[in-house]
């Protein structure tokens, strides 16, 4: 007795394939980076697909953001702004050995804006920033406002006095300035974004005194205890300067080299012709 035969219906999984070569030697078939798709019955069909590439980033041709920067050492430099005998190679020299111990330089660019030229690698950056600039003296120096021989306009430097003599044990003495800040730079960086990788910029600043400079002297007097002194005035002080500056960054970290070319006192203060020069490190962040 023959059984009737019944035809059952059988699903098959859908399957795909990726790749970014494969020969089909039998049906002469190639594919290089290209989507194909064969039937092989009515049933059955298989699908090639190129496997994905990722996007590239888009290039950046302007952007905004921040910069904080703190700065050291060297400190001040007499002579000539920019001369061999005067700049970078002799620090303090007219002030004497030992009266300046260093100079602390606080950056905050709290705006800038960075812009690409054209399709090149090159970036115009400008940017406002607020500086702090503190120059602490030696124990055995500080600066003076009292009129006394040989410095009549009130202002210099001095040696501290004896502690035989006047039982005077220095302890600190600073003097501070604020300036606002307009940065000028040419940026090089070779990245999309302007952001990632090596950068290296240099330009220059034109700063505007904020405010009076303020001295600080910390002192012990045997009899009478501590003293705190604080003086806010002109001290003389250049109501402009103008500076330049080098950066060498890698993405948002980097090192920096300032150097004033304009002195922190005018003449009328007596005072040895001093520049402010610093090397420092600091973050830049993007918005």
């Amino acid at each position: 007795m023959a059984l009737p035969l019944c035809a059952q219906e059988v699903e098959r999984p859908q399957t795909t394939f990726k790749a970014d070569s494969i020969q089909l030697d039998s049906n002469g078939i190639r594919m290089f980076g290209e989507e194909v798709e064969m039937t092989l019955s009515p049933d059955v069909k298989v699908k090639f697909e190129p496997k994905s590439k990722p996007s590239k980033q888009e290039k950046v041709y302007r952007f905004e953001g921040q910069t904080m920067s703190f700065g050291f050492y060297p400190g001040f430099y007499s002579g000539a702004p920019f001369s061999g005998a005067g700049g970078f190679n002799n620090p303090i020299s007219s002030w004497g050995d030992g009266q300046v111990d260093y100079v602390n330089r606080t950056s905050y660019e709290w705006f800038y804006v960075q812009e690409r030229w054209k399709e090149s690698p090159i970036w115009g950056h400008l940017g406002l920033a607020w500086d702090f600039i503190g120059v602490d003296f030696n124990p055995n120096a500080y600066l003076s406002t009292t009129f006394l021989d040989g410095v009549p306009n009130g202002l210099a430097v001095l040696q501290a006095p004896a502690t035989s003599e006047m039982e005077v044990f220095w302890r600190r003495s600073q003097f501070l300035i604020n300036y606002l800040t307009l940065n000028s730079n040419f940026v090089f960086n070779a990245s999309r974004s302007g952001r990632k990788g090596l950068s290296l910029s240099v330009g220059n600043s034109i700063s505007l005194r904020m405010g009076k400079p303020t001295m600080y002297r910390d002192y012990y007097i045997t009899g009478l205890g501590r003293v705190n002194d604080r003086v806010s005035s002109n001290f003389y002080a250049m109501r402009w300067a103008y500076g330049v500056q080098a950066r060498l960054g890698f993405n948002n970290f980097f090192i920096e080299a300032r150097k004033s070319a304009t002195p922190v006192f005018t003449s009328e203060a007596q005072m040895p012709v001093a520049f402010l020069g610093n090397i420092g490190f600091g973050y830049s962040v993007k918005w």
